[in-house]
């Protein structure tokens, strides 16, 4: 992984600085150069890879961590620059992208034409160096198969998949999604594509660049879950399990709800908003950044409570040594990774926001803080944490000034609420905290009068809301679903699915209230 980060770091510092205009960090810019150098560009190279790495398992059978490691021959990315520096004698090429599906079509038909250049899009390094790569696809193909039929299939699947998505790929994203949102400002100025229409107009996100890195990012995400798939079948499947998916759509809701109410106090200020794709990818893609986010805290907790988790729950993967713990903690950063990039390509407010969201449950999982021991200090930090989740979304609005903007009342409601709602998690591991040390109310008061409080608790998360905001019409919906939460938790076997179902119903009801109290 050190190595193959490398490479790509060492073709970006060559593109930047042979190519035309020559400039080291690809501009001078210094946010650009960053977004460029470090996301941009990398992110199209991660996700080819492992687009190739797949292709190439399904073609081979072969093992695909192998093929993988054979896939480092990725240094072939480096001869373009070097290339065109010499043919051009040091003026270096310029290397850009289609704009239009008739120039990625005649890319992919004339590539290896040495009669028709591509001096504006595809400057002759590229051209030879995809020669290169399907020369070496058939060798490798032919290798592990002896069949040259197949040999010549997959190099010609090899070359349409590196043509089209590397060239065609955000092109025909465009077209696709301009049939959608045929009048997305700027509208429909005179001569402008449907690529530049979709790339360039106005959004929520502040930079052209930062819509492909999602786009990248979201390939990425599906290409790392076929690879890990097809590397192990029964690892994957733990993994997924292993999600917490209640806790996830709890996350995830509550950034969505940020989105939706910095859309209510602050929409009108954004012309257009949610009137171009790229507003929704946004969107979607700080859902996906608190998804993975809570993901890779849920891999640090896995770490550091697998003795009390033996106990508590036995199932998850690390406990039952389905996936070795070295395996385990690449995930846990992989799981990272996506979360970070995903907030930094839409705003360096939400990266911000996201990390803040990642170090409370650092110092709430692990020593020598280890917060999660000490009550209700453990019940307070998961209070915060909803509300980052909170701000994450509103950020997509809010930006720098998200603390600023949104409206105090929700600041106030969401960390206590959730404080106090949160116990409900203690309630099926308190022999597992009882070992650990771990300070739960169901630890400190036993299993009968600790369920007791917890309902009281849980039932208050509920009628703070209306009493906080001030909407009479939430009274009409806490009072019953609270009382109903409460008595979930007094029920002999505890079901966390029944009161998790009755918060969703519940969110789902006060959220179209708010909106429309918001609203009038």
């Amino acid at each position: 992984m050190t190595c193959f980060a490398c490479i790509i770091f060492i073709r970006n510092f060559m593109e930047g600085a042979l190519e035309s205009p020559k400039t080291i960090g690809c501009s001078e810019d210094p946010y650009l150069s960053i977004v460029i150098f470090t996301s941009h560009y990398s992110l199209l190279y991660v996700s080819q890879f492992i687009i190739l790495a797949v292709l190439l398992r399904l073609l081979t059978r072969e093992r695909i961590e192998r093929i993988s490691k054979t896939l480092i021959v990725f240094w072939i990315i480096w001869f373009p620059p070097v290339f065109d520096f010499i043919w051009s004698g040091g003026k270096g090429a310029n290397i850009a992208y289609p704009h239009n599906f008739s120039q990625v079509w005649d890319f992919f038909v004339n590539c290896f034409n040495p009669w028709v250049s591509f001096p504006q899009t595809a400057p002759l390094g590229i051209r030879v160096e995809f020669v290169i790569a399907c020369t070496l696809s058939i060798i490798y193909i032919f290798v592990k198969t002896h069949s040259l039929i197949k040999s010549l299939a997959g190099a010609a699947l090899f070359y349409i998949s590196l043509t089209f998505y590397v060239f065609g790929f955000l092109v025909m994203l465009a077209y696709g999604w301009h049939a959608f949102f045929p009048d997305m400002p700027p509208l429909t100025e005179a001569g402008m594509l449907p690529y530049q229409q979709v790339f360039y107009a106005p959004s929520l996100i502040p930079m052209a660049y930062l819509a492909p890195s999602l786009l990248y990012l979201l390939v990425i995400t599906v290409g790392l879950f076929a690879w890990y798939y097809l590397y192990n079948k029964q690892r994957c499947l733990a993994l997924v399990k292993n999600i917490r998916l209640t806790r996830s759509i709890h996350f995830c809701g509550m950034t969505l709800g940020g989105i939706l109410l910095g859309y209510l106090v602050e929409g009108d200020n954004f012309f257009g908003a949610f009137g171009n794709p790229i507003d929704y990818l946004a969107g979607g893609s700080l859902c996906l950044s608190i998804f993975f986010g809570f993901q890779a805290m849920v891999v640090v907790n896995d770490i550091f409570d697998i003795e009390s988790d033996r106990i508590s729950n036995p199932g998850r993967p690390l406990g039952q040594g389905i996936i070795p713990l070295d395996e385990y903690k690449i995930i846990g950063w992989i799981y990272f990774l996506l979360s970070v990039f995903l907030a930094f390509n839409v705003s360096l407010t939400a990266m911000w926001i996201l990390l803040l969201f990642e170090a409370l449950y650092l110092v709430y999982s692990t020593p020598p803080l280890r917060l999660k021991r000490f009550f209700p200090v453990n019940m307070m930090v998961i209070g915060i944490n909803t509300l980052a989740a909170l701000l994450l979304g509103y950020s997509i609005f809010g930006g720098a000034k998200t603390m600023s903007n949104i409206p105090v009342d929700f600041m106030i409601l969401v960390p206590i609420g959730f404080s106090l709602a949160a116990n409900i998690i203690t309630i099926k591991d308190v022999e597992g905290d009882r070992q650990a040390g771990v300070m739960t109310l169901p630890v400190l008061l036993g299993e009968k009068w600790g369920k007791r409080v917890i309902a009281l608790l849980a039932l208050l998360s509920f009628l703070i809301v209306p009493l906080i905001l001030g909407i009479w019409q939430l009274w009409f919906v806490s009072i019953p679903l609270g009382i109903l939460s409460a008595i979930w938790v007094l029920l002999p076997i505890w079901r966390e699915s029944l009161f998790f179902t009755t918060y969703f119903i519940y969110a789902l009801v006060a959220a179209y209230l708010i909106k429309l109290y918001l609203n009038h």
